[in-house]
């Protein structure tokens, strides 16, 4: 086997390595710059140097085996680069951990499988879709009002309890959230425990406002009659309320009106009708009495 056969044979083992394609290009450019550099120098030394005679030229010509294993030492040595390279370009593209590095990490897919619905009422009405974890899949404004309020607002992901609280916290509901507003939230889930988590969490929240307010569980069905009424569900429990103590209303008119006016609304009704039962119960006393 001659040296051309072997450096063949050399550079095909080469070639069936792991390393990337540009980093074995890289190591096989190397080594052709240390031979050609070799042999450069092999040249201007020839000519510095003059030769006596053809038999001490002979003499100082590197034998076979000292310009073989020159040869594999060169080739070591770029494969050793070529490892170093590698082993180099193998750190550099592992991730890093985000809070020491620095790097942004896109965040891990969620399940997008709706598991539960809240509903929050005050005079904006909205809805945040839930998967089985508590993170927000979706938001939707259901009146104009509620509308507004999301349009800016990026709840997407989140776990319940923070986009709760981004939401009564952001510029577009917290004007609604004065002293002498009511904030109803509803929960609607076929997941009993969900649902019992969801309302500890509402409630948690609701404490922590300027205003009044409560949460309630809700059945789905009640969930698509009040959005077939364009209506939040704490609203729409509210105004089959009302309607059924002031026949002359309809849900659509109640529609309009915020959480607390349908509350006092409500009150009123109640006092009045209590009123008009301690009126007629001191009447039949004071009728009996006189008998």
């Amino acid at each position: 086997m001659n040296d051309r056969e072997l450096e063949t044979r050399m550079r095909d083992a080469f070639d069936a390595l792991e390393p990337p394609a540009s980093a074995r290009q890289s190591v096989l450019d190397a080594y052709d710059r240390l031979v050609a550099e070799t042999d450069s120098v092999g040249a201007d030394t020839a000519q510095a140097i003059p030769i006596a005679s053809a038999t001490k030229a002979k003499r100082r010509r590197p034998s076979r085996k000292v310009r073989f294993n020159r040869f594999i030492a060169g080739l070591a040595a770029c494969l050793v680069l070529g490892v170093a390279c590698f082993g180099f370009f193998r750190i550099a593209n592992v991730p890093g951990d985000p809070a020491t590095s620095g790097d942004t990490v896109a965040p891990a897919p969620f399940d997008t499988v709706i598991s539960a619905y809240v509903d929050i009422d005050v005079n904006p009405s909205i809805e945040l879709q839930l998967n089985s974890a508590d993170q927000v899949v979706s938001v939707e404004g259901i009146n104009d009002d509620g509308q507004a309020v999301v349009a800016d607002l990026s709840l997407t992901g989140l776990s319940y309890g923070e986009a709760l609280e981004k939401l009564t916290q952001s510029p577009s509901l917290a004007p609604y959230l004065r002293d002498d507003a009511y904030v109803q939230v509803s929960v609607a889930s076929d997941n009993a425990e969900q649902e019992r988590m969801l309302v500890g969490i509402s409630e948690e929240r609701l404490a922590a406002l300027p205003c009044r307010g409560s949460c309630d569980a809700v059945s789905l069905q009640v969930r698509e009659e009040a959005h077939a009424h364009g209506m939040g569900c704490g609203r729409y429990v509210a105004a089959l309320e009302l309607t059924e103590l002031d026949p002359d209303l309809t849900i659509d008119d109640c529609a309009g009106l915020s959480m607390r006016e349908l509350r006092d609304q409500i009150a009123s009704h109640h006092s009045g009708t209590a009123v008009a039962q301690d009126g007629d119960a001191q009447g039949g006393r004071h009728h009996k009495h006189h008998g």
